[in-house]
């Protein structure tokens, strides 16, 4: 029986010795607006998104934008997609 709880103790504590918090890795808003237009997401499915569910901490449109705007560049380049002309409202 003795045996039984010391090696329940080591055990438990060889399994504690493996556990690591998990750790926050921000968003590059960037990278995440390149990859969503190189994947044929319409520019404005992040403002729907982000009614329906929130919008995250932290969340950086402009650099969101710029990432976008530099990942359909790319994408039409390689498909030869038409431009899409942006009409701005008063």
């Amino acid at each position: 029986m003795k045996s039984i709880v010391v090696l329940f103790i080591v055990s438990l504590l060889t399994a504690c010795g493996g556990w690591q918090q998990q750790t926050f890795k921000p968003t590059n808003w960037y990278n995440l607006g390149f990859k969503e237009a190189q994947s044929g997401f319409t520019e404005n499915w992040r403002d729907n998104y982000h009614m329906v569910y929130g919008t995250p901490d932290g969340f950086k449109p402009s650099e969101y934008q710029q990432g976008f705007s530099a990942g359909k560049q790319t994408n039409c380049r390689v498909t030869a997609c038409p431009q899409i002309v942006q009409h701005k409202s008063d």
